[in-house]
Order: structure tokens, then C-alpha cells, then sequence
């Protein structure tokens, strides 16, 4: 969520639209998934978002596309692993406070009485929260505040072509670990996360609205709406910004040109805020030296 040859940027004919890179045309509507070529591969840089709804799908037939000229698929996690129950559990324990300690030892007294009313109206269990580290409690309060609105995992981008690749036996592969995003988390300052959680608590009646206007920029393939509705966000809050996406963008960067160097075309699948704006991985691998076009569907005329 496949041996041809856009390579050579051959038009593709697939129904009604044709892939190609992105020109100046008002009638081109952009995708947001990028091109890098070398001598002897193609790379795909496609921006997904991690949860859909229903009202979001079909997903745009582009992916589809990029998807069968690659031979292989790199997703942020290895979805594989992440699949994994005993991973579940680790990922689990790991996110768990130390016997004898509880979110009151972390979080004020304020904070504490915010999360258990919003708890309570979720339906989630007080107690089992009580004993989650504030990065996990953090990572749970913001994913159910998205499944309330009918936001899945299964109808994401990394969980569809998951399945895809594997009902078509396509290796696949992660650029992280679960633990290793888990952490991530657990690096937070109470301050941070403090204040993120109220602000999500007192905004949650946007939350449905947030949404949209996240699958909607998503969608459009503009990078600056991308930028917008989406990096602005995370860049309200500079640490947590440096941590989920300036870090990560340099982290990916070897992996990509690993994959330039090799004879294999290759979709890498990562949340398109990592591909909008300075210090994204387009801009990244701009400062390289690296070309990456942006591919764009022409609707066909009546």
C-alpha cells in the first residue's frame, strides 16, 4: 500500500490519465509521489498518510501505477515486523512505566484530571493509562482521537500495498523499527507533551475538520498545501518537529541513494510530511545534488 519502465519515461496509459512528470499546464493535477532516476534504477518517493476513512478512498490510481513499475517496496516500518505479535508485545512492555511509578509522577495534577474526563468520554480504561510512559499515553490518546472519526490503519496507504506486495509476493522492507518510533516518542519533554495534550483535548471538536483538510492536501500533491495544513503543525512545536521529521529526513536520505546506486526500481512509502518543505527528503536530496520530479495525472478531455 512491476518490471517496466518509466525508466525511460514512457508515457503510461492506465484507464483514464497518464503519468508524467509535472509541467506548467493548468489541466495537470499534481500526485504527491516524486521520481529520482539514475543509469540503472528508478526511485519512488510517495507520500502516504498513515490512517484513512472510508470517505477517503479510492486511493489515487497514481500509487497504483508506481506500485507496478517497482520491484520492491520500503515503507517507514517494516511492516512485516510490525505484523509481528511478539513485536505488539515488546512494543507494548516497552511503552509502560516502571512498577511503582504512574503518569501522576509525571504529568501535574491539571494535566492528569484532563486526561482521565477525555479518557472516560473515549471509553478508555483509566487504569491501563495510569501505567503507559507519556510519549505511549501521548501516541494513544491522538490514535483514538483519530479512530473516532473512522480513521483505520488497515485502509492506510503502508497497510494496503502491505498486502498488496505480499499477496504479490514483492519484498519489502522498513527504514525504521517499531521500537525504534516508539522511542521517539519516550524522548518528549513532559513540557511538550503537556501542552500537546491539552491542546488536543480543547480542539478535539476540530479534529474531524482537521482531517479533511489533511486528506485533502494530501490529495491536491501540492507541496506547499502539504507544507501547510500539515509540516506547519508539527513546526508549532520545534522539538518535536526536530524529532519526527528533521532527524528522520537525514536518516533516510543513505538509504534512498543506496537504492540509486543499485539495478532495482524502488517505491519508498513515508508520511507525506516528510516530503513537503526545507529539510524535507526532497529538499534533502535537492542540496545532493539529486533531481526529483514530481509526477503529475492529466485527466483525460471529453
Amino acid at each position: 500500500m512491476c518490471k517496466s519502465a518509466l525508466t525511460k519515461f514512457t508515457l503510461i496509459v492506465i484507464g483514464a490519465a497518464i503519468l508524467l512528470p509535472a509541467a506548467a499546464e493548468e489541466v495537470i493535477t499534481r500526485v504527491p509521489i516524486w521520481e529520482l532516476k539514475s543509469d540503472s534504477a528508478t526511485i519512488y518517493l510517495a507520500g502516504s498518510v498513515h490512517l484513512l476513512r472510508e470517505q477517503d478512498l479510492p486511493i489515487p490510481a497514481a500509487f497504483d501505477e508506481v506500485y507496478a513499475l517497482s520491484e520492491r517496496v520500503v515503507f517507514e516500518l517494516d511492516m512485516e515486523d510490525m505484523m509481528n505479535p511478539a513485536t505488539a508485545m515488546a512494543v507494548r512492555r516497552q511503552g509502560m512505566l516502571p512498577e511503582g511509578e504512574s503518569l501522576s509522577d509525571h504529568f501535574d495534577e491539571e494535566t492528569i484530571k484532563a486526561i482521565k474526563s477525555y479518557a472516560g468520554e473515549m471509553g478508555l480504561p483509566v487504569a491501563i493509562l495510569e501505567q503507559m510512559k507519556p510519549g505511549a499515553l501521548f501516541i494513544t490518546l491522538t490514535s483514538m482521537a483519530a479512530t473516532r472519526h473512522g480513521a483505520r490503519p488497515d485502509l492506510g496507504i503502508e497497510s494496503q500495498y502491505f498486502q498488496k506486495a505480499q499477496k504479490d509476493n514483492k519484498p519489502t522492507s522498513g527504514l525504521e523499527t517499531m521500537a525504534f518510533q516508539m522511542g521517539i516518542f519516550h524522548r518528549i519533554s513532559i513540557k511538550t507533551l503537556t501542552r500537546m495534550i491539552h491542546e488536543m483535548i480543547e480542539k478535539q471538536d476540530e479534529s474531524a475538520k482537521a482531517l479533511d483538510d489533511v486528506v485533502a492536501a494530501w490529495k491536491s500533491g501540492d507541496p506547499k498545501q502539504i507544507e501547510e495544513i500539515i509540516v506547519s503543525e508539527l513546526a508549532e512545536e520545534e522539538e518535536v518537529k526536530k524529532l519526527l521529521l528533521d532527524d528522520r529526513n537525514r536518516s533516510w536520505i543513505p538509504s534512498i541513494e543506496q537504492a540509486l546506486s543499485g539495478d532495482e526500481n524502488v517505491l519508498f512509502i513515508v508520511g507525506a510530511a516528510h516530503l513537503a518543505g526545507e529539510g524535507s527528503v526532497i529538499d534533502l536530496l535537492g542540496k545532493k545534488g539529486y533531481t526529483a520530479k514530481q509526477l503529475s495525472i492529466i485527466p483525460r478531455l471529453p
